[in-house]
């Protein structure tokens, strides 16, 4: 017979209690949204033109492939604020209101997108500037996060769209490590604890998201 995992049936137990159905698509990476759920305290509404508008947190139904897996996340957005908006990621955690996982957040600062990390236990990490921003321009970010190797967290990001102005956008053609935005063994972060659990969610609020899914992991194990 096959053993009853009861810690994999309390993490499930309570993202069904602290979240609500909202509309949802695959996880292919073919539509912008992987399934997902509204967390209850959030104002999230989905709108005609497939866009996620509102504020609050979101987390995707679909487990992550293990506790200590390598994830790519593929996130896209519009401000809906020239000054101040901010999306953060929450991954390999047990799901809202936990804080038990990698956090990485992005924030506008001085027309520059910019970013911080931590991880279970350890505060955030003095921001890093990715790339400079205009009001109105589209902002999409690959993310991966590779958990649980001998040293520590691995985290990578890459801008992916090649901006001409603030309606010409042209994706990159190729992503691999040489091109990447940041990278956090150059930048010398070093994550002492990884995340806890299988969920990933977002936190935003002052954009509407247009693709939120993720991918199969570009880079090998580091």
């Amino acid at each position: 017979m096959k053993k009853f995992n009861f810690s994999s049936f309390v993490y499930l137990a309570l993202f069904a209690l602290g979240c609500s159905e909202a509309p949802s698509s695959n996880q292919s990476g073919d539509e912008p949204f992987d399934s997902y759920k509204v967390y209850r305290d959030s104002q999230v509404f989905r709108t005609k033109a497939n866009e996620l508008i509102g504020s609050g947190r979101l987390q995707f139904s679909k487990p992550l492939l293990n506790a200590n897996s390598a994830e790519h996340f593929v996130l896209e957005w519009l401000p809906d604020s020239t000054d101040s908006w901010f999306v953060e990621l929450s991954s390999h955690f047990s799901g809202y209101p936990y804080q038990d996982g990698v956090l990485v957040r992005l924030f506008l600062q001085q027309n520059v997108v910019m970013m911080t990390a931590s991880s279970p236990g350890y505060p955030f990490r003095e921001a890093v500037p990715l790339f400079s921003h205009q009001p109105n321009q589209k902002v999409r970010i690959r993310i991966e996060l590779h958990d649980g190797i001998s040293a520590g967290v691995r985290l990578v990001v890459w801008h992916d769209l090649l901006t001409f102005d603030d309606k010409n956008y042209e994706q990159r053609s190729r992503i691999y490590l040489g091109n990447h935005s940041f990278d956090s063994f150059e930048q010398g972060w070093s994550f002492r604890s990884h995340g806890r659990s299988l969920f990933w969610g977002l936190d935003f609020e002052g954009v509407r998201l247009t693709r939120a899914h993720r991918q199969k992991a570009l880079l090998n194990d580091f």
